[in-house]
């Protein structure tokens, strides 16, 4: 476990710094990636992201803004950008893009005290996961991290599933 505290995210965001992004609600991980891949084909626009994904448009201006949340993209008044982070991303092979979105997830205070909670116990309420997010955003209600915590759980999942890929 040494290992696992020097190689992976070394650096915590200041959540305050998001506090003008929306709390993260999306809860696929595969489709952030999918995301990126479609900006990269300049898909830039709602209504194309909406098909590539399959998703309604409310839906790709969650996967945006968490996408926005983790660095991987901007977003302008009209469409979504990738930042030199997304695009190292993109160019990245299948294992270093899982341990740049585990790092992504990891760099969030309130993603890595909900993993951390999530190791302790593998069914952990939403309500306790509520109860990280809220530490980190007291911007947001208790009823809103309550429904963003189905969407953490699903990431501190990933990073369960992935985190090897950060160590080896």
């Amino acid at each position: 476990s040494k290992m696992w505290r020097t190689s992976i995210c070394r650096e915590l965001i200041n959540e305050h710094d998001l506090i003008s992004i929306p709390y993260p609600q999306a809860n696929n991980p595969q489709k952030l990636s999918n995301f990126m891949y479609y900006l990269s084909l300049n898909h830039i626009l709602t209504e194309e992201l909406a098909s590539d994904l399959d998703v309604d448009k409310r839906q790709v201006a969650y996967y945006g803004n968490a996408l926005k949340y983790l660095g991987f993209i901007t977003i302008t008044k009209d469409y979504y950008l990738l930042t030199s982070k997304g695009k190292s991303y993109l160019k990245a092979d299948k294992h270093s893009q899982n341990k740049m979105l585990v790092d992504a997830f990891l760099s969030i205070p309130s993603i890595r005290a909900s993993f951390i909670q999530f190791k302790i116990n593998p069914d952990v309420s939403y309500y306790t996961l509520g109860n990280e997010i809220i530490k980190y955003r007291k911007d947001l209600s208790i009823s809103t991290t309550q429904r963003r915590a189905s969407t953490i759980k699903k990431w501190v999942k990933y990073i369960d599933t992935h985190i090897n890929d950060c160590i080896q």
